[in-house]
Order: structure tokens, then sequence, then C-alpha cells
């Protein structure tokens, strides 16, 4: 009986310490403006969209590919299937969504997952980039895109498109059931 309760407690403390670091680290990232006031909720890739990712130019060997605003890590997982003999790096800003992308991602030496604003990263190595962010994020982030990635790099956007930048080719999803991942747009900088 002693010992239940002993258990019992131990599972309280440690919803309570998960509380207070969780807290602390939103504290800490709307102090250091990584938060903005315009704030974005994690959105997963819907599962159905993920084939879309099969049309992709297949990466060299050693390639890096970043996803920016990874979320759960479901597109570095799913392309680390594809083509393992790439490097991944997703980078995600918002709490909950960066923790479980690591822990779903442990497994995989080829996975990096970094807890970061993505106008911070530096993306000057990047081979190929994906994206699941709203226009406005997205037209926010052209500039830094035209700025910092090579001649040739390839960038895949989910549903939404830069609204100053055309794509250069659209693809379309099959499963027309699909109200998100319905399209990936293709652009090369």
């Amino acid at each position: 009986m002693q010992y239940a309760l002993w258990i019992g407690l131990l599972f309280v403390l440690t919803g309570v310490c998960i509380v207070i670091i969780l807290s602390a680290c939103t504290l800490f990232r709307s102090l250091s403006g990584i938060v903005t006031k315009k704030h974005i909720s994690f959105i997963p890739v819907p599962d159905g969209a993920l084939p879309l990712l099969k049309r992709i130019t297949p990466p060299s060997a050693g390639a890096i590919i970043y996803d920016l605003g990874c979320g759960d890590g479901k597109i570095v997982l799913y392309l680390a299937t594809l083509f393992p003999e790439a490097t991944y790096i997703g980078i995600e800003y918002d709490l909950l969504p960066y923790l479980i992308a690591k822990v779903k991602t442990r497994k995989h030496s080829n996975i990096t997952i970094r807890f970061k604003n993505i106008f911070k990263e530096d993306l000057t190595k990047a081979d190929i980039l994906i994206a699941y962010l709203f226009p406005e994020l997205l037209d926010k982030l052209l500039p830094k895109l035209e700025k910092e990635l090579k001649k040739g790099v390839y960038v895949y956007s989910f549903d939404y498109a830069f609204r100053k930048k055309e794509a250069q080719t659209i693809e379309y999803n099959e499963d027309a059931s699909l109200k998100r991942g319905k399209r990936m747009l293709v652009y090369e900088f």
C-alpha cells in the first residue's frame, strides 16, 4: 500500500516538474524574441500529403535537407526512409512539437532537430528545403532565402505559395479527399 502511494506521488511530482519546465521555456522564448506577436500554432502535415515527397528531386549522398517548422518531425522521418543517404535538419520553435520530434527521431543518426527560430538559422548549406508554412511567413522568409540559398536549391512548399515568387511547378495530390496537403509547390532559387 505504501509503495503505491510513493509511486503516485512520484507521478504527480513528475507532472508538476514538466509543467514548470514548459512554462519556463515559454517565458524564456517570449523574452528572447523567438515567439512573435503572430505566433503560429503547430498544424501537422496530413499523412496523405507525404507521398508528394516521392516527387522531389532525389538528393545526392550527403545532401543537407532542411524542414522549416518541422513540427513533430513527420516530414524528416518520411524523407529519411526514402533517401537515407541524406542529412536532415528540422527547425521548430514551438516547444511541444519540438520535444515530440526529438523523441520520434532519436534513433536516426541522420536527423537533427533544432529548437530555433527559422529566421536565425543559417541556411547557406541547404541543398533542399521543405516548408509547410502560411503565406505570411513564407513572404517574410523570402528575402532570407534569396540571400542565403545557393543557386539551384529547390524549395518545396505544401499548400501555400510565396506571393512574390512564381512556382516552377506544382505537384498535385492524387487523394482528392484531403483538405490540406493537396499540392506541393516547387521553387528553384
